[in-house]
């Protein structure tokens, strides 16, 4: 019993420091898998000392496991993928900023996926400008915005959307994509970058 309590408790105090976790992403399920040992064998305990009323806790434990079970299958879809786990988090928290800001991303990747597949542009810019006008820190929707601008032949905003996400990331490619789109403007530096104006 002793063994099992501190498995159960000293694992999950390590988790307890909230100030070390990222803000607002402090609850995952894989902080308890190491204190469910302890559990487990906490519950082991109490079925060899229960001897005599094992014939009461046998029905209790079978229906735990099956209400836990039912649960389980009942919440497996929301687990699909980023944009069904948010979308269902912000209907159970719509407060929630870091929920919001994620819903909004898992928006943003989806559309970002759609380019690669050949996705249609008109459909994804309204994706693109919510994000950067919600969360204009998030560099991979303006880099998405001036792709798609850039591919609907929107030269201006898509020099100053590939601007702002190179600004942001400071990732070679993006200022690749910005470049590319100067010099089909016309607004080509010779061979050093172009400073943002």
């Amino acid at each position: 019993m002793l063994l099992g309590t501190l498995i159960l408790v000293l694992p999950i105090l390590l988790t307890l420091n909230l100030n070390a976790l990222n803000p607002g992403d402090s609850l995952h399920g894989r902080y308890t898998y190491l204190s469910l040992t302890g559990l487990m064998l906490l519950l082991a305990t109490g079925w060899h000392l229960a001897k005599n009323r094992r014939n009461v806790l046998l029905p209790a434990a079978a229906l735990v496991a099956v209400t836990f079970s039912v649960l389980t299958v009942r919440q497996e879809d929301q687990w699909k993928d980023d944009l069904t786990v948010f979308t269902v988090a912000h209907e159970n928290a719509p407060h929630n900023e870091f929920v919001a800001k994620n819903l909004v991303m898992a928006h943003v990747q989806i559309a970002l996926l759609g380019l690669d597949g050949g996705g249609r542009c008109e459909d994804a810019v309204p994706v693109f400008e919510q994000a950067t006008l919600r969360y204009p820190q998030e560099w991979f929707a303006w880099a998405g915005l001036g792709e798609c601008l850039f591919r609907l032949n929107d030269l201006p905003r898509a020099e100053q959307s590939l601007r702002r996400a190179s600004e942001l990331s400071h990732e070679p490619r993006v200022t690749e994509a910005w470049q590319q789109v100067r010099a089909r403007m016309g607004l080509t530096c010779g061979a050093a970058p172009c400073a943002a104006h």
